[in-house]
């Protein structure tokens, strides 16, 4: 349908992004931006996380625990 409506098309089929087996088109749109339609057909073979952390012994996180800091507030405005 896009060719159809004098759009250009660029077509990617059976590529894996975002976990997915996906096919994609690709035009542009009114400013000349990348437009990209897509189908997702499966999830990727190999890309799948299966190993999912202990919450008790593995952190899933890069971050460090929260710690308290206490904060005053003043009463100046907000606004300029």
């Amino acid at each position: 349908r896009l060719t159809d409506a004098g759009l250009v098309t660029l077509t990617e089929d059976d590529t894996t992004c975002c976990y997915a087996l996906q096919d994609k088109v690709w035009v542009r749109g009114p400013g000349k931006e990348p437009w990209e339609v897509y189908v997702v057909k499966a999830d990727a073979p190999g890309e799948a996380i299966t190993d999912i952390p202990d919450q008790m012994q593995e952190s899933g996180c890069c971050t460090p625990a929260a710690t308290k800091t206490p904060v005053t507030a003043g009463a100046a405005s907000g606004c300029y």
